[in-house]
């Protein structure tokens, strides 16, 4: 009988009406679009991918997972292994390494076209502009310096112009 008293008697919490508070909640800004280049006719072709403000290497990990089903549709490919890994050493520079290991990659084992996606990639920041992007023959700025596996030379995608 006291438990049908008690849920006669409700909650305790008395109806009010509806209380306006305001407008739903919006971003304040559009998050990062990252930009990857891959193939299409073994010509750098530029992709988007949805971005993390402030990861700067999440650009080339996309990379290394190459085109989706649409764009392999498109004829779009890829040159870059999967399993890569990349650190910036003390003075910036990037190196790709094995991911899967404390080892890198041996000399000559990322084709060309592969060491260009990877260096355009590199050079491509922020919302999707590129910083470099493919400069003319009168601009020599390099933003982004790659050094790959087993070579002592460091790259940019400017050095890459004729795969465009």
């Amino acid at each position: 009988m006291t438990a049908i008293a008690l849920m006669l008697a409700g909650c305790g919490i008395r109806p009010t009406g509806i209380v306006d508070a305001g407008s739903a909640p919006m971003a304040d800004h559009e998050h990062q679009r990252n930009v990857i280049y891959l193939l299409k006719k073994d010509r750098l072709t530029r992709v988007e991918r949805a971005g993390m403000d402030g990861d700067t290497l999440l650009p080339l990990h996309q990379l290394g997972l190459g085109p989706t089903a649409d764009e392999l549709r498109a004829g779009i490919t890829t040159a870059v292994p999967g399993g890569l890994g990349y650190v910036r050493d003390d003075t910036g520079v990037l190196r790709v390494v094995n991911g899967n290991g404390p080892g890198e990659h041996g000399r000559g084992s990322l084709t060309r076209t592969a060491r260009a996606q990877i260096a355009c990639t590199a050079d491509a920041r922020g919302t999707g502009t590129p910083s470099v992007g493919f400069p003319s023959a009168a601009r020599s700025t390099r933003t982004s310096s790659v050094r790959f596996p087993g070579d002592r030379r460091t790259y940019a995608c400017a050095d890459f112009r004729d795969l465009r």
